[in-house]
């Protein structure tokens, strides 16, 4: 078992659609939290595409 960084990036791989949306902050994107973070992603046709690994006490709007 990894960091939960880790093993949520390894889920995300496996069941792209398990995060969840936020269309007024980031359109074409998901979210998922990872411990103390937000990873904030979009499902490409054959991947995963990982935007930004943000620390949870940030600003979402403000770094996307």
């Amino acid at each position: 078992m990894g960091s939960p960084l880790d093993d949520a990036l390894q889920l995300l791989l496996h069941n792209p659609f398990v995060g969840f949306t936020r269309p007024l902050i980031l359109a074409h994107h998901r979210f998922f939290p990872a411990g103390e973070h937000l990873i904030a992603y979009r499902i490409a046709s054959t991947r995963v595409e990982v935007s930004r690994i943000l620390h949870g006490k940030m600003d979402v709007k403000d770094k996307l």
